[in-house]
Parts: C-alpha cells; sequence; structure tokens
C-alpha cells in the first residue's frame, strides 16, 4: 500500500483498503483514485477527517479528461469509501453516480479467428528491431492459445516454463493469485525454441530472467506491447464489427469463446466445462467466465486431455 497517505483522511483511507483487502482483492485503482483525492484534501482541507460534497465535486473536476466510465469507476471508489466511513458512524457524503454522464456501453467485443491471429504473427515477424525476432510471434501466440492477461504473459519468467511437464506458472496474477496452465507440445515446442533462441543471443536464460524481452534487453512492458499490438493489427487489417481496430483483451475473450465452442461442437454443455476455464483463465468468481457463454461462441479448449488435443491444433505460438 502506498505509505503516502497523510493527514486524518489519509488515516482512515489506509484503514479502508487495509479492510477491503482482508477480502483477498487488491484495489490497486481505489487505492490510486483515493491517493489523488488525499492529494487534493491535503492542500485544501487538511484537517478533514470524512467525504464532503465539496470535496467531491473538486476531485472530479480534474479528471474531466477521462472517459466516462473511468470516471464513473472512480466514483465507484469513492462511494465504497464512504460506505465504510458511514459504517463506522462517522457522518459523510455519499457520491452520487447521477452527477455524472452516463457511461458508454463496453465496446463490441471482436472474437478472432485463426486465420486473424495468424496474420498479425505473420506482420509482428516483420518488426525491425526486435530482439530475438521471434519475441512478438511468441508472445502473440501463447496469448492466443492460453487466454493468458496481457500482463501476465509480459511477466513471465524462463523458469515459469516448464517443458517436460507441458505447463506454465503464472506467479501473482490478478487478485495475487498464482495457477498452473498446461500447454499443448506444440506451444512447449516454440517456448523451446524461444528459450534456445535467447540463448543463443546471449540473454540470460536463468529461472528468474525475463522470457520476453524489448530491444534494450531489459523486460518487455506491458505499454509497448500494448502499443505494439494496436499498430500490428492495423497492419493485418484487422477490425472489429464497427470498423475500429480491436482490443488486446479481445484475444483472450477469444480464447473463452473458442474453448467452449471447441466442448459444444463435441455434443457436451459448455456450462459443465466453466469450472475448469474458470482455473486456467485466473478468474475468482465463476461469474466472470460465465459471460462467455454467449451465442457468438467459435474456437479453442480448456485445461485436461481435450484442452491440450485442442492447443495442438490451434497453438503455433511461432
Amino acid at each position: 500500500m502506498k505509505s503516502k497517505f497523510k493527514g486524518v483522511l489519509g488515516r482512515k483511507i489506509k484503514q479502508h483498503l487495509e479492510l477491503r483487502r482482508a477480502l483477498g482483492r487488491d484495489y490497486k485503482a481505489n487505492e490510486t483514485t483515493l491517493f489523488k483525492l488525499n492529494e487534493l484534501a491535503l492542500k485544501r482541507w487538511p484537517r478533514k477527517s470524512t467525504l464532503t460534497r465539496l470535496m467531491v465535486q473538486e476531485y472530479f473536476k480534474t479528471n474531466t479528461h477521462l472517459r466516462a466510465i473511468s470516471r464513473r469507476n472512480e466514483m465507484t471508489y469513492l462511494r465504497m469509501f464512504a460506505q465504510d466511513l458511514a459504517a463506522e458512524g462517522i457522518e459523510t457524503y455519499m457520491p452520487e453516480r447521477r452527477t455524472l454522464p452516463k457511461a458508454k456501453s463496453n465496446p463490441r467485443v471482436h472474437i478472432f479467428t485463426e486465420k486473424e491471429i495468424k496474420s498479425v504473427m505473420e506482420e509482428a515477424r516483420k518488426l525491425n528491431g526486435e530482439i530475438p525476432p521471434v519475441m512478438y510471434p511468441t508472445l502473440i501466440g501463447l496469448y492466443w492459445v492460453t487466454g493468458l492477461r496481457l500482463c501476465e504473459a509480459q511477466m513471465l519468467n524462463v523458469g515459469d516454463v516448464d517443458i517436460k511437464e507441458r505447463t506454465i506458472f503464472v506467479q501473482n496474477g490478478k487478485f495475487r493469485k498464482s495457477r498452473l496452465i498446461p500447454i499443448s507440445k506444440t506451444t512447449a515446442d516454440a517456448l523451446e525454441r524461444h528459450i534456445r533462441s535467447l540463448k543463443r543471443l546471449k540473454f540470460s536464460t536463468s529461472s528468474d530472467a525475463p522470457l520476453f524481452l524489448s530491444a534494450r534487453r531489459t523486460r518487455i512492458s506491458k505499454r509497448v506491447v500494448s502499443y505494439t499490438l494496436g499498430r500490428l493489427y492495423k497492419k493485418a487489417e484487422i477490425k472489429t464489427a464497427n470498423g475500429k481496430s480491436p482490443r488486446n483483451h479481445d484475444i483472450r475473450h477469444s480464447f473463452a469463446t473458442h474453448a467452449l465452442k471447441g466442448v459444444k461442437r463435441k455434443g457436451e454443455d459448455p456450462s459443465n466445462m466453466i469450472p475448469a476455464l474458470a482455473l486456467v483463465m485466473g478468474h475468482t468468481s465463476l461469474v466472470h467466465t460465465q459471460i462467455y457463454l454467449h451465442p457468438s461462441m467459435e474456437t479453442l479448449q480448456v485445461a485436461s486431455k481435450a484442452f491440450e488435443k485442442k492447443l495442438s491444433r490451434f497453438g503455433r505460438a511461432s
């Protein structure tokens, strides 16, 4: 937790975050919002120990550059803080969501096809200045066949890949949860080639060395990966139904959707595979996984023998 929370209100915020984190969530976004609120309070109302209407109004004058949905999320974090204050018997202003513009609905998800992913990987092979040159094709392929979050793939170390057991160990994923992900022989072979290329180019392949590196020989950053993938979608001329570029999260969504369709194609009930898929994707609740049970389901798999067989069909990570 940020040690920078200061003043009377800052102490209340720290207590609030500690209480919420005791439930098993990281609350990083909440912390960022409340830190900015605390900074404002220290300048304007250093003796205040609770939220006031004026404080909230002035805070939201500082974030007008954010998208409507981001501003409404911040309102939610302030409301959570206010609720905990009220639970302590402290008189507080309860922020009202209706004071903000209505957030737009989430963009339509783009379900990638195997052909589209191959075209993105092909464009990735043409990138100049990447060391080694297989970096992005391998990263994209791994992202496609495992459903990893982008930040989880970017933070993998060489030691997290077990070629013999065909597993990837995700350390401290979202909500600080770790998990093992099974991979196919094809994917394991691609990762082994990737690691051999690192060694050939004199990169460290010790267990704690980054699996994916930048041209500067440091761990590739999430920001750079996100930007580069956006460029690759454009080069591959992939667009969503509304003519826009896909989101990076759409690859993860595609993995889950394809996994469930693979089960459905076998004549089985996809809902029976929700628990296994939730484990693979690192969801803390089955509710988050069930959103993929929609009519547009299209291609891949989950943990078990069937999971590995299908991964070998689609998992060309390089």
